[in-house]
């Protein structure tokens, strides 16, 4: 369990999916939201899927991702402690992220926030498994793609993203079974739930416990903080919607 204080704050967000066509616009509000991270809190949690698609090979990095992790070591310098809970757009994080200071998790995982108990997650673990993920995740298939040249193998990973898209597309938010699942969490001793992966900003409570889902960055610049073991739901300064 991570360690966190009753002081704690802890900004949240997910589904930037940044690459190398992403609008200049998206990047630099980015960068000002990380700006209000150093200024106000304690900790960032990235919940899967910041970028479009992720594969750490051993010696290189893709060029158009450079500023994006110049910003988040930036943040991590400052004082922040970051921790990136794996998405189903993250095929490997391997060392390099390690290597800039933050913390991976490949599981979802249940905080202890000023007593209450709060599960983070991406958020398509709740759905039936992928099984593109699955057959991409793993080490045979992890090996095979090391070995292409970078530029085919980012070239490859965009196709396979915008199959990935294609299914997160006809995933739709079915928000009573989003409430089943939340009561079934919830009748186990979790306060909240805090997630990503549905890409429209939601919020649903009942009887003081909550289920955030933190929307995406290009639509509704939306993320959440943890503060004083409850979640609210904000959306950026620059939002576009």
């Amino acid at each position: 369990m991570l360690n966190i204080s009753n002081s704690d704050i802890i900004f949240a967000i997910a589904d930037t999916h940044f690459h190398n066509k992403s609008r200049n616009s998206d990047i630099n509000d980015f960068f000002l939201f990380l700006k209000k991270v150093r200024q106000e809190a304690d900790k960032l949690f990235l919940l899967g899927d910041i970028f479009d698609f992720y594969f750490e090979y051993k010696t290189v990095i893709p060029k158009s991702l450079f500023r994006v992790f110049c910003e988040l070591y930036k943040t991590k310098s400052a004082g922040v402690e970051i921790h990136y809970w794996v998405g189903n757009h993250d095929f490997y994080l391997g060392q390099f992220i390690k290597d800039i200071g933050i913390v991976p998790h490949s599981l979802p995982e249940v905080i202890s926030a000023s007593g209450a108990q709060i599960l983070i997650e991406h958020g398509n673990e709740i759905n039936s498994p992928d099984m593109l993920g699955i057959i991409l995740k793993n080490r045979l298939s992890r090996a095979l793609f090391s070995i292409i040249h970078p530029d085919l193998g980012i070239t490859l990973a965009r196709k396979v993203s915008r199959l990935s898209r294609l299914r997160s597309g006809k995933t739709t938010l079915d928000l009573n079974y989003l409430a089943r699942y939340a009561h079934r969490k919830f009748s186990s001793g979790i306060d909240a739930i805090m997630m990503g992966h549905f890409h429209k900003p939601y919020l649903y409570e009942d009887n003081n416990k909550s289920l955030v889902i933190l929307g995406d960055w290009s639509n509704y610049r939306s993320f959440g903080i943890i503060r004083d073991g409850r979640i609210s739901l904000r959306r950026f300064n620059h939002s576009p919607r």
